[in-house]
């Protein structure tokens, strides 16, 4: 353990001893995320070349944490919303925040990729179906 943390040490030169004690928490914590996600990827017989690398990991880790409550209230309104080519499934599939909003554009359904549409993820920043006929709205967040 001790050996993992040596190796993504934290460049953070603070005077306080409690910011060292939080730091080398944190590191804990997700070095211990990463064993026990080795771990069960073991158990369920997944390859080892499908495995994620440490560095890999902690980005996704790092990206699931930052995106996990998104309020777009609060950033400035932008005329062209720019769209995420690969929303992270952590932040798709966490039911959380989730609201269609109807869009002024209208761009491809993520989906289905056949219909056009202007119902808009506000988490997610995709375009996804969302009609009587056809939910890809709940299909892509379940």
């Amino acid at each position: 353990m001790d050996s993992c943390i040596q190796r993504y040490k934290h460049g953070v030169k603070a005077r306080r001893w409690y910011m060292y004690v939080f730091w080398h928490s944190l590191m804990i914590a997700a070095i211990n995320s990463w064993l026990l996600y080795k771990r069960d990827c073991k158990l369920l017989g997944v390859r080892d070349k499908d495995i994620m690398i440490e560095r890999k990991f902690f980005a996704m880790l790092a990206t699931s944490l930052i995106e996990v409550d998104v309020n777009l209230a609060d950033r400035r309104p932008n005329k062209r919303v720019r769209l995420q080519r690969n929303p992270v499934p952590n932040v798709t599939k966490d039911g959380m925040s989730h609201w269609p909003i109807k869009h002024e554009q209208r761009a491809r359904c993520k989906n289905c990729k056949s219909n056009k549409t202007n119902t808009f993820c506000e988490k997610c920043k995709v375009f996804l179906c969302f009609t009587e006929g056809k939910n890809c709205f709940r299909e892509f967040h379940v």
